[in-house]
């Protein structure tokens, strides 16, 4: 086990014993001072960005996994 999986560990151990579930989220945008922030659909690449910036995009199969 390397350090990063005994730093995970150790920071998930606190909350006790944890069940990994699929949860349900939908797209969401609001703007602050100009930016918009959310969750914003791109429909031309099918894609829903975490913006600003578009830092991280979900995607099909829509499994949690997604592209920095």
């Amino acid at each position: 086990m390397g350090e990063s999986e005994r730093l995970l560990l150790q920071l998930l151990q606190p909350l006790g014993k944890l069940k990994f579930r699929s949860i349900k989220v939908k797209p969401f945008s609001t703007i602050i001072d100009g930016f918009e922030f959310g969750l914003i659909p791109d429909d031309e690449i099918q894609t829903i960005e975490l913006q600003p910036s578009s830092t991280i995009a979900f995607s099909a199969p829509w499994n949690g996994e997604y592209d920095t």
